[in-house]
């Protein structure tokens, strides 16, 4: 029944090179040994486009989502395993640490500050966390931008306009 399953789940020309076989195991073997290859290459690659990545001239969301995808397909060819002695925990935050450095690397220059300031921290937050810095430190540069923005501007129409004469104040006749 296993065997009639897999002949009518693969393509008939593939079916008719193990249709013969006696097993489940020799027909898996043989499928196996046929096409299961090497992800070497592909995880080379992967990680070098992640390593090459930098921010140039994306917005920070689009350096951000572009890095992540790399990461989830290179965590695809990692094995999972449980441990409950903390060897995984150790392992998940060196990942996370790798993680951080690469996003880091890769951010321009205008963000040294932000940078600068995630480095000095003792235990580096997750790559989520640190992104979420990064965000709102732009969001507080580009308020601050803006905020001086508007105050300059508002500062130059008003020495720039002729001063007001004062009028004298309202005088009542009746009661002075």
């Amino acid at each position: 029944m296993i065997i009639s399953w897999i002949l009518h789940s693969i393509s008939k020309e593939i079916a008719e090179i193990v249709m013969f076989r006696d097993t489940i195991d020799a027909i898996w073997k043989d499928l196996s040994n046929r096409f299961n290859h090497s992800n070497g290459p592909h995880m080379f690659q992967l990680r070098e486009l992640a390593t090459a990545l930098k921010q140039r001239n994306q917005d920070i969301n689009t350096y951000f989502t572009r890095l992540k995808v790399l990461w989830d397909e290179f965590a695809e060819f990692h094995p999972t395993a449980v441990c409950t002695y903390g060897a995984m925990e150790k392992l998940n935050d060196f990942y996370n640490l790798d993680q951080v450095l690469q996003f880091l690397t890769g951010l321009n220059d205008s963000y040294q500050p932000i940078r600068a300031q995630i480095l000095l921290i003792d235990s580096l937050p997750n790559i989520s966390k640190v992104f979420s810095m990064v965000i709102q430190e732009k969001r507080q540069h580009t308020l601050s931008t803006t905020t001086i923005y508007a105050i300059a501007a508002a500062t130059s129409t008003s020495t720039t306009q002729p001063p007001r004469s004062k009028k004298p104040r309202p005088f009542c006749t009746h009661c002075k």
